[in-house]
């Protein structure tokens, strides 16, 4: 499974782990906007139809966006304040994500080590 999550730092600590919000196309095109500490589990999940019943009717296609936080806390937050968002404003700020990492291709930009 490739979600192209690499421009993200997680640490394998799990009592360390950074919090995602991260936005799921589905095949039939909607958007599911959910948080995680372990994007390759939860993705794997909602593949198997467990953690969330939105994926009952139609699959997940690809993480189309994900959003790094230091603590749970912030990152519900902005999983609320994204979930109020239309669908323009939520396929708006994917467009922005998405021009923003080819700004930064073949740029060492990351902060891990």
């Amino acid at each position: 499974m490739n979600l192209n999550i690499k421009n993200y730092c997680y640490m394998n600590n799990s009592e360390t782990r950074d919090w995602v919000v991260y936005i799921i196309q589905t095949k039939s095109g909607k958007l599911y906007t959910g948080i995680t500490n372990d994007m390759d589990r939860r993705f794997a999940l909602h593949k198997k139809k467990r953690g969330a019943r939105f994926f009952h009717i139609s699959g997940p296609e690809k993480v189309v966006y994900m959003e790094p936080h230091s603590n749970r806390s912030d990152a519900t937050k902005r999983e609320i304040a994204i979930k109020r968002m239309s669908r323009e404003q939520k396929l708006a700020i994917i467009l922005v994500s998405k021009k923003e990492k080819k700004g930064r291709h073949g740029e060492n930009t990351s902060t891990c080590t």
